[in-house]
Parts: C-alpha cells; sequence; structure tokens
C-alpha cells in the first residue's frame, strides 16, 4: 500500500534514516514523530495535519481521496482501526517536507497482519499540509503568470523556515526571469532569496539592478 498526504514518536522502532533538520532543510522531524504516532496508535497529535490536508490513498485494486484533516483521520480508523507497530526503513528530506518509507504489523482477530507503504508529504512548521489548493485557485483564476506567484509562495515560505535549499532554488528561477525579461523588482527577489539561501556573493551581484523605490515593492 502505498499512500500520498499534502495539505508533514513514540513507540518506534528500527528508525534509519535522517529526520532531524540539516544544514539547509526544514525540520520535519516533529511531523514524522507525529505520523508515526498516528498510525501506530490511532491518535493524531493536535495540529498533525492541517485542517485542508489533502490525501490521496493508493491501495492495490482502489484509490481513496480525502479533503479534510477529520477525512485523513476517518479513512484510518474505519479502514485500520487496530493499533500496531511501525518500523521506519528510510525517511527522505524534500524540498517542501518528506518521503517516508515503512512497514506495519498489527494483530486483528487473532491474525497477525503485516504492509509495507510509502508516504509522501509537504510540511509546514510541524504540521502536514494541503500545497496543491493554491495551484488549482491560480488555475481557476486563468492567471497568467501563476507559476511565478506559486514560486514566490513556495520561496517566502522557505525563508521563513529557513529551508536554504529551496531559497536557492527559486532565487536561481527568479534571477533567470528577472535578467531575461527586466523585471527588476523579480530581481530584488532573487537577491533576498540569495541573502536566505546564504549566497552573499549571489547576492551582491544583483544590486546594481536595483532602481527607484524597487525595495519597497517587496512582500514582507
Amino acid at each position: 500500500m502505498s499512500a500520498e498526504i499534502r495539505a508533514g514518536m513514540t513507540g518506534m522502532t528500527g528508525m534509519t534514516g535522517m529526520t532531524t533538520a540539516g544544514r539547509g532543510r526544514r525540520d520535519t522531524s516533529a511531523a514524522v514523530a507525529g505520523l508515526i504516532r498516528w498510525l501506530e496508535t490511532g491518535s493524531a497529535p493536535a495540529g498533525l495535519f492541517a485542517p485542508d490536508v489533502f490525501c490521496d490513498l493508493s491501495l492495490p485494486q482502489w484509490r481513496v481521496q480525502a479533503a479534510s484533516a477529520e477525512e485523513v483521520l476517518a479513512i484510518r480508523a474505519e479502514g485500520h482501526p487496530c493499533p500496531g507497530k511501525a518500523r521506519v526503513e528510510r525517511v527522505e528530506h524534500t524540498g517542501r517536507g518528506f518521503t517516508i518509507e515503512f512497514e506495519e504489523r498489527w494483530d486483528n482477530e487473532g491474525q497477525r497482519w503485516y504492509c509495507r507503504e510509502m508516504i509522501r508529504a509537504d510540511v509546514m512548521g510541524d504540521s502536514i499540509v494541503e500545497r496543491r489548493r493554491p495551484a488549482k485557485a491560480a488555475q481557476q483564476a486563468s492567471l497568467a503568470d501563476s507559476w511565478m506567484v506559486l514560486k514566490a509562495m513556495d520561496g517566502y515560505s522557505a525563508a521563513q523556515c529557513g529551508d536554504t535549499d529551496t531559497c536557492a532554488a527559486v532565487a536561481a528561477e527568479a534571477e533567470a526571469f528577472a535578467s531575461a525579461e527586466g523585471v527588476t523588482v523579480v530581481c530584488a527577489e532573487a537577491a533576498f532569496l540569495w541573502v536566505c539561501a546564504g549566497k552573499l556573493d549571489r547576492a551582491r551581484a544583483l544590486v546594481h539592478t536595483f532602481r527607484g523605490p524597487v525595495l519597497d515593492e517587496l512582500s514582507r
């Protein structure tokens, strides 16, 4: 069984992989710990799932989706109500959260059950969050430059979380676009994100492009 959860350990055994934040990565350890606790006990820590979290659960012969924290919890409660043990095999950080591979074992009506699973989660703070809603709204609004808005959201949220890898990636795209199109304010945004990424030399290289009230136009 594999599951994809978007909107991101008590009793955990056999942990391999890294859950604490290394340099340039947001700390997803609380979300990973809360997720494992929920899988093992059925009790989700407060705030584990954002209210508008989206879950896309793929099973061998069917697929289940949920569009709120309540629906996600209900899917688990109805389909897998028995407590058990989760052994984590691997946790990998992504630009927006983490992926986790694990196996579960539990008893039900005198029988022992086992399955291997994988979850991908987007995380803000300590919560597993929905990241598709802004893209869906932009598509519905037919915004020609919606991709820029979404990239800016990624960049500024990464700046708030200390995710230097994502800051650098968005800064590079912003710089390339600003240079090609001559958009000074985007160039200033790129410089800001380079600073957040710890790349001061890249930021200094863009300062000469600033003119007028461009710094006053930056998001705060």
